[in-house]
Parts: structure tokens; sequence; C-alpha cells
């Protein structure tokens, strides 16, 4: 299907008002339609996958000039029913610029459409379609588009010039400091895929990308790499971003029922850890891993992502980033907190761990209670020193170790790392040192 439109764009300065307006203009809604837009790169025009559901969608390519007020937009538009299989091999064919999701409410007037659009991470909008017959001047849209105009008070300094997509970035703070969005001289973003881990990423996912780093780094990645191919039936998954083929950041995203990092919750995906490689920012590759892990709740049923993230000035995880997509809090603890996206009113909240720890001392021993999991690199490193330091006391020591992807353990204790030395608590943030166990132990021995 092709066909010719007349459009403007708008930020809307009074939403409820408008929409009140537009009610009374129409001969047709309003009808609320929730969309997911995933835009591809293109040599000429836009291409995007716009998806209502998992088993409605359609491809639209259009042209149109980056004009704030009325003007023409030529488009083609192929309705797909398995919108899904159809973005993976776009993604891998041309690699995805980036994703649009919001709810549109809208209205006929005539032959005009009104698109009352509220976009995660953007705020409120307003959109005119005004079709034109085929062989029609577009000077007879405009004037149709200049009267809903006026009739909806869309003032000149309300229009905007710019798509969805290109908004943005402009949107996301540092992201658009360092050029988000757009080569390192303000053109077209580079080339970035995602795709599920393969033998050829796994190594480089499995170690944290510290690839050939060292021997215990690649034992931990062992661990890590067999939790993942375990859960995979179930839900677990590893996306990479890569550009020109070659690996920069990734994420995990599994069911939160398999997540032995927290939170709890139900029928959401956990994203517990998302990376991208220094050298590999500034170029859309959380952007796009982040949509990709949305786009793989959604896949299996799931009614929204959540994740843990840092507030402040923290590297990892920052909260002002995935904020920026659409995310909300859902809990805090300082500057920590839990954020969220649901994409069903069902969705309940998720909530923080309450860890539950209590020493039993054994008589002559020194106690030392390991809470580990084989999923986060660190965990498996430090779970490995502890071992080994407890081997050089012998007897002395009794090491008990509770493992977080046992889910009774995990829901018991509810702790997916840590080390107690005689109920004490030790930590270095990064992996526990062996000589700052080894004189815990000691201390403890000695205090005996």
């Amino acid at each position: 299907m092709t066909g010719r439109n007349v459009e403007i764009k708008a930020r809307a300065s009074d939403f409820d008002r408008q929409l009140s307006k537009a009610a009374e203009l129409c001969d047709a809604g309003p009808e609320r339609i929730l969309q997911q837009d995933t835009f591809f790169h293109c040599p000429e025009g836009r291409l995007k996958l716009r998806r209502f559901s998992e088993s409605e969608g359609e491809l639209i390519f259009y042209e149109r000039p980056d004009d704030a007020g009325p003007s023409e937009s030529r488009y083609m538009r192929s309705p797909t029913g398995d919108p899904g299989p159809l973005k993976e091999l776009l993604a891998r064919s041309l690699g995805i610029l980036g994703s649009v999701v919001k709810t549109r409410t809208l209205f006929l007037v005539g032959r005009s459409r009104l698109h009352f659009d509220e976009v995660e991470g953007l705020g409120r909008f307003i959109e005119i379609e005004v079709v034109l017959q085929p062989g029609e001047g577009r000077e007879a849209g405009v004037a149709v588009a200049r009267r809903l105009i006026d009739d909806l008070g869309i003032s000149e300094d309300d229009l905007i010039d710019r798509a969805y997509i290109d908004l943005l970035p402009r949107a996301a703070g540092a992201e658009a400091e360092r050029g988000e969005g757009r080569g390192p001289e303000g053109g077209a973003m580079p080339s970035i895929q995602v795709r599920d881990m393969d033998p050829e990423t796994e190594y480089y996912v499995s170690t944290c990308t510290h690839v050939e780093e060292s021997e215990e780094t690649d034992a931990a990645a062992a661990g890590r790499l067999s939790f993942l191919r375990e859960t995979y039936d179930r839900g677990v998954r590893a996306k990479v971003a890569l550009e020109d083929g070659k690996p920069i950041g990734f994420l995990f995203v599994m069911p939160i029922e398999l997540c032995p990092w927290g939170p709890l919750g139900a029928n959401l995906a956990s994203v517990p850890c998302l990376f991208v490689a220094p050298d590999g920012t500034g170029k859309g590759a959380g952007a796009a891993l982040l949509e990709a892990a949305e786009e793989e709740a959604r896949r299996q049923g799931l009614l929204g992502v959540v994740l843990q993230a840092y507030h402040g000035d923290f590297w990892f995880m920052p909260a002002s980033y995935f904020e920026k997509h659409g995310y909300r809090e859902a809990a805090r603890r300082g500057d920590y907190g839990i954020l969220w996206k649901a994409f069903d009113p069902k969705a309940k909240a998720p909530r923080f761990l309450k860890p539950s720890y209590e020493f039993r001392p054994v008589a002559g021993k020194v106690v030392v209670d390991l809470f580990w999991n084989a999923f986060c690199l660190t965990s498996g490193v430090e779970a490995a020193r502890v071992r080994d330091v407890a081997s050089e006391f012998g007897d002395a020591v009794v090491l008990n170790e509770y493992k977080a992807e046992d889910r009774a353990t995990f829901l018991e204790h509810q702790i997916s790392r840590g080390i107690y030395v005689n109920g004490k608590e030790i930590g270095w943030g990064h992996e526990a040192p062996k000589d700052g166990v080894r004189e815990a132990v000691q201390a403890a021995l000695e205090a005996a």
C-alpha cells in the first residue's frame, strides 16, 4: 500500500484540553493503540516495523522532510502477521537504529487522522495526518492541516521538525552529549546489531569482557557459561551488541523467578546487568540492547522488565540512563533503586530482597559462611578465593556454601553474594582478595 499525507507533529501544550477538543471534532474515535516502532538503518528515508501485538504489525517505509510546518510524506506500508521473526531478519541484515514505544489515542476527522501520543521517555505529542488523494496537490492538505492546528490550539512554537526517534537521543542527557544516535560528525549512527550469545561471543560474555585476563577469571567464566546453558530452555538469555561484527556490549535478561541476583517478583523479566565497553559508548548499543531485552520479555509473555540501578555518580547500571528510556522507580534504598517498565496493568511491582542470616557457631572452629552465585563473574572468582583460603587452615575452618542458583536456598536467605566469618560480614565491593579473607580468618582464630 502506498500513499501521501500532509503531516505535522507538535508538543501538546495542554494535552487533556486538546484531547477533549478532538473528541468534539471527530467523526470516529477515540481508539487507544499501544505501538512499538523499531527503526532500522536505511540509506534513504526511514524504515520501521510497527508492532501492535505478537501477531499483528506492519512494515513502513516513508520519506518526509525535517520541517516544522505541514509537510508532505510519501509512504509504503505492508502488514505482517508475524512481526517478531521479521524484526530479527531486519535487525541482522540492516541493524537497529532505535525504538519508540507509545500509547496512541486516534481520532478521525474527515480525511484526517489525529494522533494523541504518549511517548515513553519523551512526553505527550499531537500528530495530524491529512490523507491526499491521487493527483491532489500538497496545498489542499496544508489548508486542512492549518485549520486543525487552529482548532486544537497548536501554536507555531509547539511544532517540531523531527521524528520521535530523533528526539530520544536529545532527551537522553549525557548520551546526547556523547552523541548517542549520531556518528562522530553528527551523521548516521553506526550499524549496531544485537543477537543472542552464540559460540563466537560466549567467551566475551562469560568473561564479562575480561578476555584472556587470568586463569581464575576463565574458571569463573566457565561456571557462568554453565548457568546460561542450563537455564536457556527456561528463558535465560544473553544479548550481545556488535559493531561491524565486533562485540561491544551485552546484557542478560531472564524470568525474575530464575534471577540469582534479585529483586523478587513474578511474571517479569529481570535485567541484572547491562554493559557497554568504553569504546562502544555513544553509538546506541545500550538502547539497542534494552530494546532486545524488552522484545525478549514480550516474546516470553512476561508483563514487564525490571532492573536494579544506582543513583548518583556511579558508572555501573546508572539509574538516570534507564529513566531516560522510560523506566520508573518501584522502590529505593539510599542510592540503590529498583526500576521497571510494565507492559500490562496486571503487572505487580518488584521488591527488594530481605536478607536473612543467622550465624551458627561450631565449638573450636572458625565458621565461614559463603553466599555466592555462578551467574556473577565477580562472585564466582570470590568464591574460589574463599575456598582456597579456607583450605589453608584445614580442620580449623568450617566452610558453608549457599549458592543462589538453588532457588529454595536463595528465597530462604535472600542473599546473592556475601562472606561471613564467625557471623561478621567482610567485603570489598570488588572480588574479595585472598589476603583480606586470610586476615579475617586468622583474626577470628586468634580471638577464639
